[in-house]
């Protein structure tokens, strides 16, 4: 959808709302997110702009108690976060009605994002921001092997098995550094 939109994958924040205005201005979803029945997504978001905005350092001083959690920050995260959804970034008016879990069982039933947009009627959530994640991480040097391995899952056809049992023999160390 990026290139059919003359949009490369975003790399910096600002170039990921500037493609989400462009696919809205062409009548599109800015991304198809959904939080249908269970709420992760709204979990997701939060934390996303929580660990963005505000840094990993002042949320774990929260989560501590070492902060408090109206610091400046961390509310400064959450007024951001309210802003993105209120732009209509996350489905649109329909946030809603769109339902994660179906998609996911769809892409695990190996078919395509085309045989899956076609099933069910609206794109598969989260198929392009992981080949996006994946780029801006391994530009960056980050490690991050939950995204990595989405996108491997996504774009490698690396079964999702596989993907667990690597994921689960990974070595114990802090993800918080």
């Amino acid at each position: 959808m990026l290139a059919k939109l003359g949009v490369p994958p975003p790399a910096t924040f600002a170039e990921l709302t500037a493609a989400m205005d462009k696919a809205k201005a062409a009548g599109l979803y800015a991304s198809v997110t959904g939080n249908k029945g269970w709420k992760p997504v709204n979990l997701d978001y939060a934390s996303i702009f929580l660990n963005q905005d505000a840094g990993p350092g002042p949320v774990y001083n929260a989560v501590k108690g070492t902060i408090p959690w109206t610091d400046p920050s961390l509310v400064k995260a959450v007024t951001d976060s309210a802003a993105f959804y209120q732009s209509g970034y996350l489905g649109g008016k329909d946030y809603s009605n769109l339902n994660f879990t179906q998609s996911m069982q769809l892409l695990a039933a190996g078919k395509s994002p085309e045989q899956a947009l076609a099933e069910i009627g609206q794109a598969v959530e989260g198929y392009l921001a992981a080949k996006a994640v994946h780029q801006v991480a391994q530009r960056a040097g980050v490690d991050m092997p939950i995204c990595s391995g989405i996108y491997r899952v996504l774009y490698e056809k690396l079964p999702a098995k596989d993907l667990v049992r690597d994921l689960m023999s990974r070595p114990i160390k802090s993800e918080h550094q």
